[in-house]
């Protein structure tokens, strides 16, 4: 009885590392998308639907910058998507925003100073302005 036992012990035994070490031939996919946005509106029509296995990492996404537009930001611009279970959290945002353009070339953004003299404007301001106040601090 004591031998049977024993023998019983060894098989159950020899048996449980194969159960836990069992891994599933094929591994259940989450989908997951990549939206495009062009001055903050989706174009539905860009969206890119895909799949991976929970814990892959998307890195990377195709470039789909239209005419006019360039690339603002995206939502792995930080770190990447892990893909998930929720398809709610698998979800990438590519943002495009459009270039202002004049005659054909980009126009730099107003800033409320004229940008073409700015560069030398604001040094000068300050350098004559630190003049006056050492003035002012001999009287």
């Amino acid at each position: 009885m004591k031998k049977l036992i024993y023998t019983l012990l060894s098989i159950i035994l020899t048996m449980i590392p194969f159960q836990i070490l069992a891994v599933p031939s094929k591994l259940p996919k989450y989908p997951y998308k990549i939206e495009y946005y062009y001055d903050n509106t989706l174009d539905s029509k860009e969206t890119i639907t895909s799949s991976g296995t929970m814990g892959d990492l998307v890195t990377n996404y195709p470039n789909k910058e239209k005419k006019g537009y360039e690339l603002f930001y995206s939502t792995i611009d930080d770190e990447a998507l892990t893909i998930s279970d929720n398809p709610d959290f698998n979800i990438i945002k590519v943002f495009y925003t459009q270039i202002n353009t004049e005659n054909g070339y980009e126009k730099a953004p107003k800033t409320g100073i004229e940008q073409k003299g700015a560069n030398i404007i604001l040094p000068l301001a300050l350098i004559v302005g630190l003049l006056f106040a050492k003035e002012k601090m001999k009287h």
